[in-house]
């Protein structure tokens, strides 16, 4: 079987610290960031992308009206990673499409048969037809909707494809939004938020902290482009890393939370390695998922302690930057730490 190599060749990310690398990473160096207290529950922190519209990314589109924001964020994501991949019209064509995407929570309180096609607004393939009539793009195609893991899985799964050679470009990504009232009140149903009473709300979030009880949700997208080695190099394509390995679980214990020994959440860590063809030694960071809640705080320490007690590298929370961004935390954490690695912060 045919095992290429598969090199990241486009990014584009949308995100409370900014919209683009020079944003990004000049927020990262003033170590600025952007939480505020939701309108909504008053004493409930978020990060909020300022000052976004979707037709300053694309000034024109005739299904606008049956995408939420969150939904929004993924398409002008995907959008900016073609952008700088400077990826042709022709390879688009044959490239394949994995998308990471949440539930529409804005239509709760919205009747969808007030519009012609309100169906669209409920689909979750929308965001990937979309993003296919845009930019022309008709590989192959996989709409996943698994939480928070559902932008990284579109990663690992267009990874795949090209690994095994079926195909040589892949857009992969996703997003979210849980900002409205929909979202935040079914996420403080859940006791799952992080609330405040006092003090600078951009200085009280840090995931591991023994006195967090919540996250702080946020929202953006992020997408990359990834492309079989050759392919890349015979265009001339700037690369960012390359992708060595990929697995996925499932804990199948609790809807809500995850299992605190990690046994199946290590055991996949372990098999990405292993397909990787790296030691655990090879490891110099970990990009956790860093949620700030007990449950998951405790878990992701059990993991790490599971397989890297004796080797320690460092290990990032970057949801104490951009909040925490459900369907679409993946893909743009993994944008903004590729980002960050390439500068050496």
């Amino acid at each position: 079987m045919n095992r290429s190599r598969v090199v990241i060749t486009g990014i584009g990310v949308i995100s409370s610290l900014g919209s683009n690398m020079e944003e990004i990473i000049t927020a990262i160096k003033e170590n600025r960031v952007y939480f505020k207290q939701s309108s909504i529950i008053q004493n409930v922190l978020i990060s909020p992308v300022s000052n976004f519209d979707f037709k300053d990314h694309i000034p024109r589109f005739k299904y606008l009206r049956y995408l939420p924001r969150s939904w929004q964020f993924i398409i002008c994501a995907a959008k900016n990673a073609i952008i700088d991949s400077y990826v042709t019209k022709e390879d688009l064509e044959e490239a394949g499409l994995f998308v990471g995407v949440g539930p529409n929570v804005e239509s709760i309180y919205k009747d969808p048969t007030k519009k012609a096609l309100g169906l669209l607004s409920i689909l979750p393939n929308t965001v990937s037809f979309c993003i296919s009539n845009l930019f022309n793009i008709h590989g192959e195609n996989l709409t996943i909707s698994n939480a928070c893991s559902s932008s990284l899985q579109a990663i690992g799964e267009g990874f795949l494809r090209i690994k095994r050679g079926a195909i040589k470009l892949a857009l992969c990504g996703g997003g979210d939004s849980r900002l409205s009232r929909a979202g935040i009140y079914t996420y403080y149903m859940a006791r799952v938020l992080k609330t405040i009473d006092q003090g600078d709300p951009s200085k009280v979030y840090a995931p591991f902290d023994r006195e967090n009880s919540g996250f702080a949700p946020g929202e953006g997208g992020g997408f990359l482009v990834l492309e079989e080695l050759t392919h890349a190099q015979k265009r001339g394509a700037k690369i960012y890393g390359e992708i060595l390995g990929y697995s996925s679980s499932m804990d199948s214990e609790n809807p809500t939370a995850p299992d605190i020994k990690a046994i199946w959440s290590s055991r996949c860590v372990k098999k990405a390695i292993e397909r990787a063809n790296l030691s655990k030694t090879d490891i110099e960071i970990i990009f956790s998922h860093g949620t700030g809640t007990p449950l998951n705080d405790e878990m992701e320490i059990n993991l790490i302690k599971k397989i890297f007690l004796k080797h320690n590298p460092y290990i990032s929370a970057l949801k104490s930057w951009i909040g925490h961004i459900a369907s679409g935390c993946g893909a743009v954490e993994m944008a903004i730490g590729i980002m960050a690695m390439k500068n050496k912060l």
